[in-house]
């Protein structure tokens, strides 16, 4: 979002695809050869027809919001085993001080310090105090955790269950993280 796009093009100058395009790779038939070129020197321009930036499809903004010592997240993607995926990464700003985070509206409570007055919910649902941890082993089977996941965003699961399902997480669900 901080760099615009400047120019574009439809990348259909064949001279610069694989020789045989397949109908379901173009990852590595068309667009890595593409990028090969283009990290080469040769020009966007002659990589195919020109199209209106205007015209490009805007995808929605993954950035918290950051307000003071709160940070609200919302679920990038739930997996097959209910481990939900928030966007905070562990090298946003604040994401490595000690958290206490608040998820709406199902009233869970994740962190390593969890203050009685962090334990509050919109719909008056008991709140749940969730360690925030390296690995699954340091909880209990069955109990709820949170963790930074392999790509580097805050994770929330359940040992051996599903988080999304026992906890109530939907992308609907907003994640409060407080920085104390």
């Amino acid at each position: 979002r901080d760099d615009p796009p400047v120019q574009a093009v439809s990348l259909d100058n064949p001279r610069y695809h694989l020789p045989d395009v397949s109908s379901t790779f173009h990852g590595r038939d068309i667009f890595a050869p593409c990028a090969a070129h283009l990290a080469n020197g040769v020009p966007i321009d002659r990589l195919g027809t020109p199209v209106e930036i205007a015209s490009l499809v805007q995808l929605p903004d993954i950035t918290p919001e950051f307000a003071g010592d709160v940070i609200r997240c919302k679920p990038l993607h739930i997996d097959h085993f209910g481990n939900v995926v928030f966007n905070l990464r562990r090298t946003d700003r604040n994401a490595r001080a000690t958290l206490t985070l608040l998820l709406q509206p199902s009233g869970v409570v994740l962190g390593q310090e969890c203050p009685s007055d962090a334990l509050r919910t919109d719909r008056n649902v008991r709140a749940t105090p969730l360690p925030l941890v390296r690995t699954f082993g340091e909880v209990a089977w069955g109990e709820p955790l949170a963790y930074w996941g392999s790509s580097g965003y805050l994770e929330v699961a359940i040992n051996g269950g599903s988080a999304a399902e026992q906890l109530g997480i939907g992308y609907e669900s907003v994640l409060e993280v407080r920085t104390v």
